[in-house]
Protein backbone atom coordinates (compact mmCIF):
# COMPACT_ATOMS: atom_id res chain seq x y z
CA UNK A 1 0.00 0.00 0.00
CA UNK A 2 1.44 3.28 -1.18
CA UNK A 3 1.75 6.10 1.15
CA UNK A 4 -1.16 7.98 -1.11
CA UNK A 5 -3.67 5.53 -0.12
CA UNK A 6 -2.88 5.35 3.83
CA UNK A 7 -3.22 9.06 3.72
CA UNK A 8 -6.89 8.65 2.07
CA UNK A 9 -7.90 5.81 4.41
CA UNK A 10 -6.46 8.57 7.43
CA UNK A 11 -8.47 11.13 6.26
CA UNK A 12 -11.70 8.66 5.56
CA UNK A 13 -11.60 7.73 9.27
CA UNK A 14 -11.21 11.28 10.80
CA UNK A 15 -14.42 12.01 8.48
CA UNK A 16 -16.41 8.74 9.72
CA UNK A 17 -15.37 9.90 13.77
CA UNK A 18 -18.19 12.06 14.75
CA UNK A 19 -17.48 15.09 15.99
CA UNK A 20 -19.45 16.28 19.73
CA UNK A 21 -21.39 19.42 18.96
CA UNK A 22 -20.58 21.63 22.37
CA UNK A 23 -22.58 24.81 22.08
CA UNK A 24 -21.93 27.72 25.07
CA UNK A 25 -25.41 28.13 26.76
CA UNK A 26 -25.51 30.49 30.22
CA UNK A 27 -28.47 28.15 30.99
CA UNK A 28 -25.79 25.64 32.07
CA UNK A 29 -23.68 28.07 34.30
CA UNK A 30 -21.97 31.71 33.93
CA UNK A 31 -19.96 33.78 35.99
CA UNK A 32 -19.54 37.27 36.27
CA UNK A 33 -16.48 39.33 36.75
CA UNK A 34 -15.36 42.84 37.57
CA UNK A 35 -14.81 44.96 34.56
CA UNK A 36 -11.90 46.51 36.44
CA UNK A 37 -10.33 42.61 36.71
CA UNK A 38 -11.46 41.80 32.72
CA UNK A 39 -9.45 44.82 31.82
CA UNK A 40 -6.06 44.32 34.02
CA UNK A 41 -6.00 40.92 32.51
CA UNK A 42 -6.16 42.44 28.82
CA UNK A 43 -2.54 44.50 29.64
CA UNK A 44 -0.93 41.78 31.28
CA UNK A 45 1.61 39.49 29.89
CA UNK A 46 0.62 35.81 30.62
CA UNK A 47 2.30 32.73 28.89
CA UNK A 48 -0.09 29.99 27.49
CA UNK A 49 0.54 27.69 30.72
CA UNK A 50 -0.43 30.76 32.82
CA UNK A 51 -3.64 32.13 30.64
CA UNK A 52 -5.20 28.65 31.27
CA UNK A 53 -4.99 27.99 34.85
CA UNK A 54 -6.08 31.38 35.76
CA UNK A 55 -8.84 30.68 33.10
CA UNK A 56 -9.16 27.04 35.47
CA UNK A 57 -9.41 29.31 38.87
CA UNK A 58 -11.41 31.89 37.34
CA UNK A 59 -13.89 29.15 36.41
CA UNK A 60 -13.46 27.03 40.07
CA UNK A 61 -14.33 30.61 42.14
CA UNK A 62 -16.57 32.75 40.34
CA UNK A 63 -18.32 29.95 38.24
CA UNK A 64 -19.32 28.62 41.77
CA UNK A 65 -19.67 32.53 43.49
CA UNK A 66 -16.54 32.34 45.51
CA UNK A 67 -14.01 34.38 45.71
CA UNK A 68 -11.20 31.84 46.59
CA UNK A 69 -11.55 27.58 46.79
CA UNK A 70 -9.02 24.91 47.07
CA UNK A 71 -8.08 23.82 43.87
CA UNK A 72 -5.69 20.96 44.03
CA UNK A 73 -3.11 20.69 41.07
CA UNK A 74 -4.96 17.35 39.91
CA UNK A 75 -7.63 19.03 38.56
CA UNK A 76 -6.22 22.07 37.46
CA UNK A 77 -4.61 19.94 35.09
CA UNK A 78 -7.63 18.35 34.12
CA UNK A 79 -9.35 21.77 33.34
CA UNK A 80 -5.76 22.84 31.64
CA UNK A 81 -4.46 19.81 29.71
CA UNK A 82 -1.01 20.95 31.69
CA UNK A 83 0.78 18.25 33.21
CA UNK A 84 0.84 17.94 36.85
CA UNK A 85 3.84 18.38 37.47
CA UNK A 86 4.13 22.14 35.69
CA UNK A 87 1.10 23.45 37.33
CA UNK A 88 2.79 23.86 40.68
CA UNK A 89 5.53 25.67 39.27
CA UNK A 90 2.73 28.20 37.06
CA UNK A 91 0.75 29.00 40.12
CA UNK A 92 4.11 30.07 41.78
CA UNK A 93 4.74 32.24 39.23
CA UNK A 94 1.28 33.91 39.52
CA UNK A 95 1.91 33.88 42.85
CA UNK A 96 4.88 36.15 42.97
CA UNK A 97 3.34 38.47 40.49
CA UNK A 98 0.82 38.83 42.57
CA UNK A 99 -2.27 37.99 40.44
CA UNK A 100 -3.39 35.30 42.37
CA UNK A 101 -3.24 35.12 46.30
CA UNK A 102 -3.89 31.94 48.35
CA UNK A 103 -5.21 31.83 51.94
CA UNK A 104 -4.14 28.10 53.23
CA UNK A 105 -5.46 25.68 50.75
CA UNK A 106 -7.48 28.15 49.13
CA UNK A 107 -6.21 30.23 46.04
CA UNK A 108 -7.99 32.88 44.03
CA UNK A 109 -7.79 36.05 42.16
CA UNK A 110 -6.07 39.21 43.95
CA UNK A 111 -8.60 41.77 43.25
CA UNK A 112 -6.44 44.55 44.53
CA UNK A 113 -5.73 44.62 40.48
CA UNK A 114 -3.40 47.45 41.19
CA UNK A 115 -0.85 44.92 42.73
CA UNK A 116 -0.27 42.65 39.59
CA UNK A 117 2.94 42.49 38.27
CA UNK A 118 2.03 42.75 34.61
CA UNK A 119 5.17 42.70 32.92
CA UNK A 120 7.25 39.49 33.95
CA UNK A 121 10.30 41.68 33.11
CA UNK A 122 9.87 43.38 36.53
CA UNK A 123 10.55 40.43 38.30
CA UNK A 124 13.84 40.01 39.69
CA UNK A 125 15.40 37.09 38.26
CA UNK A 126 14.48 33.64 39.24
CA UNK A 127 11.29 34.94 41.04
CA UNK A 128 9.33 33.80 37.24
CA UNK A 129 9.06 30.03 37.12
CA UNK A 130 6.72 29.61 34.39
CA UNK A 131 8.61 26.49 31.99
CA UNK A 132 9.19 27.82 28.66
CA UNK A 133 8.72 25.75 25.31
CA UNK A 134 12.63 25.82 23.99
CA UNK A 135 12.91 25.77 20.27
CA UNK A 136 16.03 23.62 18.90
CA UNK A 137 17.68 26.86 17.71
CA UNK A 138 17.99 27.92 21.43
CA UNK A 139 18.86 24.28 22.68
CA UNK A 140 22.09 24.17 19.76
CA UNK A 141 22.83 28.03 20.83
CA UNK A 142 23.17 26.66 24.79
CA UNK A 143 25.55 23.20 23.62
CA UNK A 144 27.75 25.67 22.19
CA UNK A 145 30.93 25.45 24.70
CA UNK A 146 32.15 29.13 25.92
CA UNK A 147 35.29 30.18 24.95
CA UNK A 148 38.47 29.04 26.67
CA UNK A 149 38.69 32.00 30.38
CA UNK A 150 34.91 33.27 29.78
CA UNK A 151 32.29 32.53 32.54
CA UNK A 152 29.05 32.39 31.18
CA UNK A 153 26.32 33.76 33.36
CA UNK A 154 23.78 31.44 34.31
CA UNK A 155 20.12 32.39 33.40
CA UNK A 156 18.54 29.90 35.61
CA UNK A 157 18.43 30.27 38.90
CA UNK A 158 17.17 27.39 41.13
CA UNK A 159 15.47 27.27 44.61
CA UNK A 160 16.75 25.00 46.95
CA UNK A 161 14.26 22.93 48.53
CA UNK A 162 14.08 23.21 52.25
CA UNK A 163 14.08 19.20 53.27
CA UNK A 164 13.40 18.40 57.12
CA UNK A 165 15.89 17.64 58.51
CA UNK A 166 17.57 16.68 62.39
CA UNK A 167 18.85 20.34 62.41
CA UNK A 168 15.89 22.35 60.54
CA UNK A 169 13.31 20.99 63.24
CA UNK A 170 13.49 23.26 66.71
CA UNK A 171 12.08 20.49 68.46
CA UNK A 172 10.54 21.79 71.93
CA UNK A 173 11.63 19.28 74.47
CA UNK A 174 9.74 19.63 78.01
CA UNK A 175 11.08 18.04 80.81
CA UNK A 176 8.47 15.66 81.97
CA UNK A 177 6.74 17.38 85.68
CA UNK A 178 9.06 16.16 88.62
CA UNK A 179 6.87 14.22 91.02
CA UNK A 180 6.29 15.79 94.72
CA UNK A 181 7.98 14.29 97.32
CA UNK A 182 4.75 12.22 99.52
CA UNK A 183 3.25 14.54 102.11
CA UNK A 184 3.56 12.47 106.03
CA UNK A 185 2.63 15.96 107.50
CA UNK A 186 -0.72 14.97 108.50
CA UNK A 187 0.82 11.65 110.42
CA UNK A 188 1.68 11.87 114.08
CA UNK A 189 4.37 9.45 113.50
CA UNK A 190 6.39 9.80 111.06
CA UNK A 191 7.55 5.98 109.40
CA UNK A 192 11.57 5.37 109.22
CA UNK A 193 13.25 5.01 105.92
CA UNK A 194 13.92 1.09 105.94
CA UNK A 195 10.05 0.00 107.15
CA UNK A 196 8.81 2.46 104.34
CA UNK A 197 11.03 1.49 101.19
CA UNK A 198 9.71 -2.18 102.21
CA UNK A 199 5.92 -1.16 102.82
CA UNK A 200 6.22 0.42 99.35
CA UNK A 201 7.90 -2.19 97.66
CA UNK A 202 4.83 -4.64 99.42
CA UNK A 203 2.50 -1.88 97.62
CA UNK A 204 4.36 -2.37 94.50
CA UNK A 205 3.96 -6.03 93.75
CA UNK A 206 0.31 -6.34 94.36
CA UNK A 207 0.78 -3.22 91.94
CA UNK A 208 -1.12 -1.05 94.27
CA UNK A 209 0.51 2.39 93.59
CA UNK A 210 0.79 4.86 96.51
CA UNK A 211 -0.76 8.49 95.99
CA UNK A 212 -1.04 11.40 97.82
CA UNK A 213 -4.44 10.41 98.55
CA UNK A 214 -3.54 6.88 100.04
CA UNK A 215 -1.02 8.73 102.44
CA UNK A 216 -4.25 10.50 102.94
CA UNK A 217 -6.54 8.04 103.81
CA UNK A 218 -3.46 6.49 105.79
CA UNK A 219 -3.20 9.52 108.09
CA UNK A 220 -6.42 8.81 110.01
CA UNK A 221 -6.31 5.42 110.81
CA UNK A 222 -2.57 5.70 111.58
CA UNK A 223 -3.14 8.40 114.25
CA UNK A 224 -5.87 6.29 115.75
CA UNK A 225 -2.91 3.51 116.46
CA UNK A 226 -0.63 6.08 117.47
CA UNK A 227 -3.36 7.03 120.59
CA UNK A 228 -3.23 3.72 121.27
CA UNK A 229 0.64 3.29 121.62
CA UNK A 230 1.90 2.09 118.09
CA UNK A 231 3.94 4.00 115.95
CA UNK A 232 4.19 4.31 111.92
CA UNK A 233 6.51 1.82 111.77
CA UNK A 234 4.39 -0.54 113.86
CA UNK A 235 1.76 0.31 111.49
CA UNK A 236 3.41 -0.07 108.18
CA UNK A 237 5.04 -3.47 109.82
CA UNK A 238 1.83 -4.94 109.90
CA UNK A 239 0.72 -4.02 106.83
CA UNK A 240 4.17 -5.70 105.30
CA UNK A 241 3.37 -9.30 107.37
CA UNK A 242 0.09 -9.66 106.92
CA UNK A 243 0.02 -8.55 103.10
CA UNK A 244 -2.22 -5.70 103.20
CA UNK A 245 -2.92 -3.09 101.15
CA UNK A 246 -4.99 -1.05 103.45
CA UNK A 247 -5.16 -0.48 107.11
CA UNK A 248 -7.81 0.47 109.59
CA UNK A 249 -7.00 -0.51 113.58
CA UNK A 250 -10.37 -2.05 113.92
CA UNK A 251 -8.78 -5.06 111.86
CA UNK A 252 -5.37 -5.25 114.22
CA UNK A 253 -7.66 -5.14 117.33
CA UNK A 254 -9.98 -8.00 115.60
CA UNK A 255 -6.65 -9.98 115.03
CA UNK A 256 -5.55 -9.35 118.64
CA UNK A 257 -8.57 -10.58 120.28
CA UNK A 258 -8.87 -13.52 117.93
CA UNK A 259 -5.59 -14.80 119.61
CA UNK A 260 -5.96 -13.73 123.15
CA UNK A 261 -9.34 -15.61 122.99
CA UNK A 262 -7.67 -18.92 121.48
CA UNK A 263 -4.70 -18.43 124.26
CA UNK A 264 -7.20 -18.60 126.86
CA UNK A 265 -8.58 -21.20 125.97
CA UNK A 266 -5.62 -23.19 125.69
CA UNK A 267 -4.73 -21.69 129.90
CA UNK A 268 -7.92 -23.40 130.35
CA UNK A 269 -7.43 -26.45 128.92
CA UNK A 270 -3.88 -26.52 131.18
CA UNK A 271 -5.75 -25.87 133.86
CA UNK A 272 -8.25 -28.24 133.49
CA UNK A 273 -5.42 -31.13 132.89
CA UNK A 274 -4.10 -29.80 136.15
CA UNK A 275 -7.08 -30.34 137.87
CA UNK A 276 -7.43 -33.38 137.30
CA UNK A 277 -3.92 -34.34 137.75
CA UNK A 278 -4.58 -33.43 141.27
CA UNK A 279 -7.36 -34.79 142.14
CA UNK A 280 -6.13 -38.04 140.72
CA UNK A 281 -3.07 -37.71 143.14
CA UNK A 282 -5.16 -36.28 146.34
CA UNK A 283 -7.02 -40.02 145.72
CA UNK A 284 -4.48 -41.87 145.45
CA UNK A 285 -2.79 -40.39 148.67
CA UNK A 286 -6.14 -40.84 150.46
CA UNK A 287 -5.81 -44.80 149.38
CA UNK A 288 -2.62 -44.36 150.36
CA UNK A 289 -3.30 -43.69 153.74
CA UNK A 290 -6.62 -45.52 154.80
CA UNK A 291 -4.69 -48.57 154.00
CA UNK A 292 -1.79 -47.85 156.57
CA UNK A 293 -4.63 -46.47 159.45
CA UNK A 294 -6.42 -50.30 158.35
CA UNK A 295 -3.34 -52.11 159.24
Amino acid sequence: MTNLSLAVNNEQKQSNQKVEYVKADINNGYYRIANELGLALCKTHLSDYQSRVLEAVKVKTFGFNKSMDWISNEQLSELTNIPENHVSTVKTSLFSRKILIKNGRKIGFNTIVSEWIKNPKLLKQGENKTPQVRSRNSLNKESKLPKQGVITPQTRVYKRQDTITKDTITKDISKPPQKKPLDFSGWKSKPSEQTLKDWLAMRKLKKAPVSQTVINRFCTEINIAFEHGMSADDVLGECVVRGWQGFKYQWLQNSNNIQNNSFSRKLTVAEHNEKVKQDWLNSQRSEYNGAIDHE
